[in-house]
């Protein structure tokens, strides 16, 4: 598929994105001493053996969380209702039949993209509730509405630059979740006196537009009218983009690097699959597979590095007993080039301190995205937030299993293949490569920062000290919601915020202090 149409096509499916939660303690001290701070509710979490957030919190900072056998992790988990497992079911036998199809093996790009889009079925396009306390996981906006207000302190400022002054100020949002950053973002910008705002929300799910629209209507019902929901990007158009947790979910290829010749890959199979699988799928015994290709694929170079290294893509394919299981492939020119791209950006030390095997994703997916942003964008800015890494911290040795990680009803695991469809399956963002892709597109890149230097920066405490102090309940809630988004040991540090522009006048930014 052409990039262009790559990008259009992840960004249609992945229209409901939101989620997550994390971040700098410098910046709060007074906050942390509270006694409902996040730091002290994490403690009273490990005491009191309800650590649910507390998991999240370290599935993102990359420690093993429920890394178990399949079996035992679906025992640690709450049991999904009859219903769920029925919908999970159907979506199993839809992958099983497409594995089938094309002869036994899909990339696990596929199969995510399958298990969290699939029309009806996957987990963004069924219609049960998957954000908020209710659901799989909580998102910034939805701890409290001075997220979407200190985002609106930026996003003002864009708007009434000389650029968008031809049609009128417009926010196109991208995955808009429940609509609650929609809703936020709509009472500030009409209190700061943007009357005349087009606001459109780019939404595939119908069930998702539903809820949007719910949540307009009760949070913002005078503002509604200024909404229109889109399927796509328009052809051409200037304005602000916003996304918030948007590109953790799109699918990502798994390759795994291994020094030398004659590498073997069985030793990671085996615990996911039996050694005929493996075999099946490869035509060879798996530490075979190069040497069965030397008159096909391999002998042309593919899967093989400048220096004899050996690059894999982990695909899905079925096990004895039907069950999915992952299997290796010699990864062709485009994967074996792309990691070569990332270990030359890494240099010589760090590329040659990766262990064998190196396991890891990239995300073509996200930069035909940008790509196809850049096309049809003709002047603005491009506001993205969510968790990842530059690629020295993403690809670092110490981050041998790459950052992939599913998450079910406030759950953190690594089984990407237990219950399909009623997962959420994520991989951190590497923010090098997203902003390569953006400047080789046309982009300027504005700013990159954590979420807790953009929030500081654009008056995340100014909003907080302008609240009333009555009720007192209510401030004080506010207040930890606040310390929850720029805490080091929540949202702080792992999310981050980039900006990219183009054809901007004026393009003041946030991002000054901790870019």
């Amino acid at each position: 598929m052409p990039a262009g149409a790559e990008g259009v096509s992840f960004m249609v499916r992945h229209c409901s994105m939101m989620g997550g939660e994390r971040v700098t303690d410098a910046f709060v001290p007074a906050l942390d001493r509270h006694p409902w701070s996040p730091r002290r509710a994490l403690g009273a979490l490990r005491t009191s053996g309800s650590m649910a957030c507390a998991t999240r919190y370290f599935s993102f900072c990359g420690l093993p969380v429920m890394t178990l056998s399949h079996s035992r992790i679906a025992h640690a988990l709450p049991v999904p209702s009859a219903e769920a497992l029925k919908a999970s079911e159907q979506l199993t036998a839809h992958i099983t039949a497409e594995i089938g199809r094309v002869g036994g093996w899909i990339p696990f790009s596929r199969y995510m993209e399958m298990a969290l889009y699939e029309p009806g079925l996957g987990y963004y396009s069924n219609p049960g509730m998957v954000f908020g306390s209710a659901g799989d996981f909580v998102t910034a906006p939805e701890l409290t509405p001075l997220f979407g207000a200190t985002l609106a302190r930026q996003v003002a400022p864009w708007l009434r630059d000389p650029a968008l002054a031809g049609d009128g100020p417009m926010v196109l949002e991208v995955g808009a979740g429940t609509g609650m950053l929609a809703a936020q973002l709509l009472n500030a910008l009409d209190n700061a006196g943007f009357s005349g705002l087009r606001y459109r929300i780019l939404e595939l799910s119908a069930e998702r537009r539903e809820q949007q629209r719910q949540t307009l209507m009760s949070l913002a019902p005078g503002l509604l009218p200024r909404v229109q929901w889109l399927t796509d990007f328009p052809e051409r158009f200037a304005g602000v983009v916003v996304a918030n947790e948007l590109l953790d979910a799109m699918p990502v290829q798994i390759f795994e690097w291994r020094a030398g010749k004659g590498g073997s890959t069985r030793g990671d199979v085996k615990g996911h699959a039996s050694e005929k699988a493996a075999r099946d799928m490869s035509g060879a015994g798996v530490e075979d597979a190069p040497a069965a290709r030397t008159a096909g694929t391999v002998a042309a170079g593919v899967g093989v590095g400048p220096s004899g290294e050996q690059v894999y893509e982990m695909g899905v394919g079925l096990a004895d007993d039907g069950a999915f299981v992952w299997v290796p492939r010699p990864a062709d020119a485009a994967l074996n080039g792309a990691v070569a791209t990332v270990r030359a950006e890494l240099g010589e030390v760090q590329a040659a301190a990766w262990p064998t095997p190196y396991r890891s994703e990239i995300c073509p997916a996200q930069q035909g995205w940008i790509r196809t942003l850049a096309e049809r964008m003709t002047a603005g800015t491009v506001l993205l937030l969510d968790y990842g890494f530059a690629a020295p911290e993403y690809y670092h040795p110490q981050r041998s299993q790459g950052t992939l990680m599913c998450h079910y009803r406030h759950h953190s695991h690594t089984e990407p293949f237990l219950w399909p469809g009623l997962n959420d399956i994520t991989a951190h963002v590497d923010f090098s490569g997203l902003a390569r892709a953006a400047t080789a597109a046309g982009f300027s890149l504005l700013g990159y920062t954590s979420m807790a230097a953009f929030l500081m920066n654009a008056g995340v405490l100014d909003e907080l000290a302008e609240l009333p102090r009555e009720p007192e309940q209510f401030w004080f809630a506010q207040a930890q919601a606040v310390q929850q988004l720029i805490s080091e040991a929540e949202m702080g540090a792992l999310f981050k915020v980039i900006a990219f522009e183009r054809g901007m006048q004026a393009p003041v930014s946030a991002f000054g202090f901790g870019d």
